[in-house]
């Protein structure tokens, strides 16, 4: 009687254990994207008050493109989520940050900020950018249909502009794809950063 209650409680306990091993044998690995940009390395000794203030006001991203997963326009033209390839914050919030980061290196002599600081007294630019349209072909292609809007603090527009730039992807990794939304936006900060150097030449 004692052997039969032993063989009895070890089925009982053993039955669950496989659901889960195989549960854990299924789950694919996710993995996480973040843009990157240009950092600047602040100089002892030459530190230099800022002689005006950019504002990011505001980046807007169609809803269909603004989620967690990668986005991609397959060969077939399928449109797919993948759903274990993933930003790690939010797209709206990474364009931004990035954005910011490259026009700090490319205006050393502009505030950046997303956020508006109190009782500014630097002249001020406000940015607003609208994505129309970010297509992720995996190993050929990123294309960013992008528009700007510069206008000082009152709001008056400076400039209006409009880019469409293609980036070609260096491989099928999902990282090369990422690296380059990264890229389209450097040249989209280059290109900010020409018409706010005009701007203030003028």
């Amino acid at each position: 009687m004692k052997t039969s209650k032993y063989c009895l409680c070890i089925c009982l306990l053993s039955l669950p254990v496989l659901p889960m091993l195989n549960g854990c044998a299924s789950t694919a690995t996710e993995h996480f994207y973040t843009l990157n940009y240009e950092r600047t390395t602040a100089v002892p000794g030459q530190a230099t008050a800022p002689a005006y203030e950019i504002l990011l006001d505001s980046v807007k991203i169609p809803d269909a493109i603004n989620r967690p997963q990668l986005v991609v326009q397959l060969e077939s033209g399928e449109v797919s989520m993948l759903e274990h390839q993933r930003w790690l914050a939010p797209l709206e919030e990474q364009i931004s940050l990035a954005l910011a980061g490259n026009l700090r290196a490319s205006l050393p002599s502009a505030w950046v900020s997303t956020e508006p600081a109190e009782q500014a007294k630097l002249p001020r630019f406000r940015l607003r950018i609208e994505v129309q349209r970010l297509l992720l072909i995996p190993g050929k292609s990123t294309e960013l249909d992008i528009s700007w809007v510069l206008t000082d603090k009152d709001r008056k527009v400076l400039r209006r502009q409009h880019q469409l730039m293609t980036v070609p992807v260096a491989s099928s990794q999902y990282a090369a794809l990422a690296a380059s939304v990264s890229e389209a936006i450097r040249q989209l900060s280059t290109a900010i950063a020409l018409d706010i150097k005009a701007l203030q030449a003028s």
